[in-house]
């Protein structure tokens, strides 16, 4: 399987400071680009003098509240660098990720962008 990338780019969370305390990002309507629930999230992030910075996506449940997603679950970083990876949304109408520093937070950072993607068959 792979993925086919659609419509421009929606940053959810500008470069900012990380904090000790969990920040939840803007959420993200899934439209019509992202019919199947699919979408590429970019990650840009600066460690400064964190230990780590730990991302967890969450979808919108039935209930009305934001869920922990299992696949791919939290994704913790102590590196810094551009990370992205592919997060099935499938079933929800939004998403949104809570992103957490460990450590002193002085000059890190953290962007999170994410692109409507539909899975393609080859």
């Amino acid at each position: 399987m792979s993925l086919h990338i659609l419509g421009a780019p929606v940053v959810l969370r500008a470069a900012a400071v990380l904090t000790n305390a969990a920040v939840e990002s803007t959420p993200y309507v899934l439209d019509s680009l992202s019919s199947d629930g699919r979408v590429m999230v970019y990650l840009d992030f600066t460690i400064g003098s964190l230990t780590n910075c730990i991302v967890t996506p969450k979808v919108l449940g039935p209930d009305g509240t934001y869920h922990t997603n299992t696949t791919p679950g939290a994704l913790t970083m102590t590196a810094t660098g551009k990370y992205a990876f592919p997060f099935d949304a499938i079933g929800s109408k939004r998403i949104t990720f809570d992103a957490i520093g460990t450590g002193t937070v002085t000059s890190s950072s953290l962007k999170i962008t994410v692109q409507a993607a539909t899975k393609v068959n080859r």
